[in-house]
């Protein structure tokens, strides 16, 4: 392939984790630079980034981004990179701070051969200290090779060092008695053990590097330790932990995350504070209350793992079928323990006990698989749970020997918030997959859908907005240069004129500055909604077809369902679901699946992922359709049904069957779980629609 013409670049930037704040930023700087230097096309700034970071995106104008470890080469933002890059024409170049942002990958020949095909795809790659010409010869530079295999080996060797070093100062902390990290547990709090023995409790975000002193963990808030105690005479009086989780919610008590927020899908949002099977469990294994301080319960990390014999490598065990590791339960000869500095708070022999029980208590659940496979729900986290603007995420998960998918605000809350709102995951996927088939049968097929897409393609490189933002970019660039002109006239004279005129002079100059930092503004916003350079319109029509293709067959092909998830994520399909009451027979009440909305961007969502839990973004806007606050307001039904192709109760304006929305004589509408059975039944073939 021939060198690419000199146009655009696209960026991609990495890190690890939010501890590192000015990296980010630092990227961003020397990408603008390494554009003006290389005099390519570039948009994007900090701001932005961050603006696209917090609404879950990992990629703006021509920012590429992800907060991951350079060791996973599938993330999000670094795909689209490559494949943006390769794919557009109009990419000319590409910038990367270092290697090590690029990857850190186990085998450096993995990120070699995808530093490769940018190269071999015409691409100029900038590093910020050095810069690969791309190889459209053939030929092979053996040296560039040879450096290349060794700064990604050091790369990679860096992880693997850094977690070794990590794990052995963490095992000599543990065995001391010292804290390594982490919020301490429920009721506990941090403290600078100093030189000569005296403590300090330290604040939540306060983190000390201090010779001679270490961090311990030690009882602060009684409260909550009262709390902690009283969960485990319960247990004791053989009480499970869902019902222990129950009584707490009963009783209004703030869960140990109360307050805090998290982000899930990239999506910020705040924590419910009511407790989970899941917390109680947890409290009631917690050592910390018998003064006892464990270490190594779990072996959760990507490089290096502790066994009984030391530091170890990632072995087979470690790893899923996809190559991602997972999390192992250790036994007992791997876990490190020291005493605490205070006394046990709980009595031993009783604890032991409540173990036993406990341990009798979920034997059943033992060796039954978690729902993580993403190929057996790829709904899983695409569905949200619109009633009464609850707007959480609805997840999959086993129910006998059928497959649902659950309100994940139900599940967290242990039923204190939201409702047991389900609908079996087959279903409501050969709705979705049905509801795409007559979208394209609707639009003529293939031939139809082809020659569409080219008019748009045609139609948006030429719009009249492009048009006058262009137009617009340019004047605002001559009154730049005009008032960068003023500015030196002006400050040329400040120096020659007399003293009882400087201030005069000084106050223009003061002016023209002003003026010149608005109209510096103005350029600015309308150089980042300038569309990019225009690509190739059969570039642009061969890559939907292609989506469109592998659409169709993972429709038709079972053992392809692997993929579907991640063309579902690409499509940005959302099935939001809203549920009812109802009468089953003559008094059972149960849960009933009323209507929903199929959208292909989560704006059009009615209510927006995790509803009014969503953090507010820059913008004060808790989200894409922010209207979280006011669910029942005029607006929101006017959105419901202006936005997103609404489904089960229009059914029949949308060529769908309207018996959705009845029962039919023999098909329970409380099938799986008091969850609605969507029937495929009802959804009319590609050739029926025709």
């Amino acid at each position: 392939m021939a060198i690419r013409n000199k146009n655009r670049a696209l960026a991609y930037l990495r890190r690890s984790t939010d501890d590192q704040p000015n990296s980010m930023q630092t990227q961003v700087t020397w990408c603008s630079h390494a554009a003006r230097e290389e005099g390519v096309q570039f948009q994007g700034n900090l701001d932005e980034l961050n603006a696209a970071a917090n609404m879950g995106a990992h990629q703006t104008h021509s920012l590429r981004f992800d907060d991951v470890s350079g060791s996973v080469l599938n993330r999000p933002g670094f795909k689209s990179f490559v494949n943006d890059a390769i794919n557009d024409p109009s990419v000319s170049h590409v910038f990367i701070f270092k290697r090590d942002r690029f990857a850190r990958p186990d085998n450096p020949l993995e990120a070699m051969a995808i530093e490769q095909r940018l190269s071999a795809a015409g691409i100029t790659i900038v590093y910020s200290d050095r810069r690969l010409e791309p190889s459209t010869t053939g030929e092979v530079d053996l040296s560039a090779l040879l450096l290349s295999m060794i700064d990604f080996h050091e790369s990679g060797k860096f992880l693997k060092n850094h977690a070794e070093r990590v794990l052995l100062t963490q095992r000599q902390l543990a065995e001391r008695g010292f804290w390594t990290g982490g919020r301490p547990p429920y009721g506990f709090a941090r403290a600078l053990l100093l030189p000569n023995g005296e403590l300090e409790l330290l604040q939540e975000s306060r983190r000390v590097r201090q010779s001679g002193c270490h961090v311990i963990i030690v009882p602060q808030d009684w409260e909550k330790i009262a709390v902690w105690l009283r969960i485990l005479d319960w247990a004791d009086s053989d009480w499970g932990p869902k019902r222990i989780a129950t009584q707490l919610n009963a009783e209004g008590i703030p869960s140990p995350d109360a307050g805090r927020t998290r982000r899930d899908n990239g999506i910020a949002h705040r924590v419910s504070g009511k407790w989970h099977t899941n917390t109680v469990s947890h409290l009631i294994q917690n050592r910390a209350i018998l003064a006892i301080l464990d270490y190594g319960r779990r072996s959760e990390g990507r490089h290096r793992r502790l066994s009984s014999d030391g530091i170890r490598p990632i072995d087979d065990e470690d790893r899923r079928d996809d190559g991602t590791t997972k999390v192992i339960r250790n036994d007992s000869t791997k876990i490190i323990s020291a005493n605490l500095p205070h006394d046990p708070l709980f009595d031993i022999e009783k604890w032991n006990r409540i173990q036993k029980s406990q341990a009798e208590r979920s034997r059943s659940q033992r060796g039954v698989p978690r729902a993580k496979d993403l190929a057996r729900y790829p709904l899983s986290g695409r569905a949200i749970d619109l009633t009464d603007a609850c707007g959480h995420p609805m997840y999959g998960r086993p129910h006998g020997k059928r497959r649902i998918l659950v309100c994940g605000r139900y599940m967290k809350s242990n039923g204190a918030e939201c409702h047991n709102n389900s609908v079996d995951s087959e279903a409501a996927l050969a709705f979705v997959l049905g509801t795409l088939r007559q979208i394209i049968a609707m639009h003529g097929g293939r031939g139809q859908i082809e020659e569409a897409l080219r008019v748009r393609a045609v139609e948006t490189s030429t719009s009249p907005t492009a048009t006058a933002r262009a137009n617009a970019v340019v004047r605002l660039e001559q009154s730049l240069n005009e008032c960068d002109a003023q500015i030196a006239t002006a400050s040329h004279r400040l120096a020659q004129v007399a003293d009882d005129l400087v201030s005069d002079v000084s106050a223009v100059l003061r002016e023209l500055k002003a003026k010149r930092l608005g109209i510096q503004r103005q350029l600015d916003n309308e150089r980042r909604h300038l569309p990019v350079a225009p690509r190739d319109t059969d570039d642009e029509v061969a890559a939907a077809m292609q989506l469109l293709e592998q659409l169709e067959l993972v429709m038709d092909d079972q053992p392809a369902r692997r993929r579907l998830t991640a063309l579902l994520r690409k499509l940005n399909l959302w099935l939001g679901l809203e549920f009812e009451g109802g009468i089953k027979g003559e008094k059972r009440r149960v849960r009933k699946l009323n209507r929903g909305v199929l959208a292909f961007d989560e704006n059009n969502l009615p209510i927006p992922p995790y509803g009014k839990d969503r953090i507010a973004d820059d913008h004060g806007c808790a989200g894409p359709g922010c209207r979280c606050n006011e669910p029942n307001s005029a607006a929101a039904e006017q959105k419901s049904t202006d936005k997103g192709d609404t489904i089960l109760e229009d059914a029949a304006q949308n060529g769908l069957s309207g018996e959705s929305k009845c029962r039919q004589e023999g098909i329970s509408f409380t099938k799986v779980n008091r969850g609605d059975w969507i029937r495929t039944s009802d959804l009319l073939t590609p050739s029926q629609a025709r």
